[in-house]
């Protein structure tokens, strides 16, 4: 065999391999984290491009992802500040939620089954 075609192939097969992982890592984000805090509920959910913060199933910010590194999502629960950031990482992005400067720690929310 050419050496361009075995490149070629092993090139076509990485890409494939590349893009399956990303769709399968998009479905994942679009169930979307979130954390408690004083009795309220702090989400975060990615769209196709676009990026929301929920409090308390109200949407208070919202950013295009689209060719960025990094998303900051801001909103307010009375008078404490949130603060959600979002970069990408080598295998799986890096989130931080912060309530007023200090971290909550985030959990995936659950797969809803759809009533048949």
């Amino acid at each position: 065999m050419d050496r361009e075609l075995i490149w070629g192939i092993v090139l076509i097969v990485v890409a494939f391999a590349i893009f399956a992982w990303e769709m399968v890592y998009f479905v994942q984000m679009k169930r979307g984290y979130y954390c408690e805090y004083n009795g309220h509920k702090i989400e975060f959910k990615l769209g196709f491009g676009k990026a929301f913060l929920l409090i308390d199933g109200e949407q208070v910010d919202k950013q295009r992802t689209t060719f960025r590194w990094l998303v900051v999502l801001n909103g307010q629960i009375g008078e404490d500040k949130v603060e959600f950031r979002f970069t990408t990482g080598l295998l799986k992005p890096v989130m931080k939620l912060f309530v007023n400067g200090q971290d909550c720690a985030l959990q995936k929310n659950e797969k809803v089954k759809k009533a048949k």
